[in-house]
């Protein structure tokens, strides 16, 4: 039994020997493998890192001019926004001139339809009287007329008379 531990002893030796042995071999792998993970995750050479660097300016200035094309929309929208904001409000004001001119127009036309109706009153009033002293001056010549038809009846009567004897 001896034996048979020695031998796994001796084993187990061996083992660790090519595994020190190939250890060196693995960890230049190891490291050949990182750097190149390395250099593609990190640029080396000075001109690659200022293609980089002008390549992420160039972004920002695309990011930074497509902000300034909505500002610049914006902008516009806003003026024209406040453009017809004072097309309105000059609307407004010459309608509600318009409003305040009429009012005053319906008001005058009002005040001069007041006038008219007591003027009318005024004159229903004179026709009145008129037609009153009308009618009285008419009974007057209509009973100066049969009057007048009498005494033209008498003095003809009174020249038959007279010419008859």
């Amino acid at each position: 039994m001896i034996e048979a531990v020695m031998l796994v002893a001796l084993g187990f030796l061996v083992a660790s020997l090519l595994a020190l042995a190939a250890l060196p071999a693995l960890a230049r792998r190891a490291d050949r493998l990182a750097r190149r993970r390395a250099e593609a995750a990190f640029p080396l050479s000075l001109a690659e890192i200022a293609a980089d660097r002008d390549h992420l300016r160039a972004e920002l200035a695309m990011r930074e001019r497509a902000l300034e094309q909505r500002a610049e929309s914006g902008f516009s929208a806003k003026a024209g926004a406040m453009s017809e904001i004072g097309r309105r409000d000059m609307a407004i004001a010459r309608l509600e001139a318009e409003l305040a001119e009429r009012r005053d127009r319906v008001a005058a036309l009002e005040a001069e339809l007041a006038q008219t109706v007591q003027d009318l009153a005024v004159t229903r009033e004179n026709l009145a009287r008129e037609s009153a002293g009308h009618q009285t001056t008419q009974a007057t010549l209509a009973m100066r007329v049969s009057d007048l038809a009498s005494l033209e009846q008498q003095l003809a009567e009174t020249r038959t008379a007279l010419g008859g004897t």
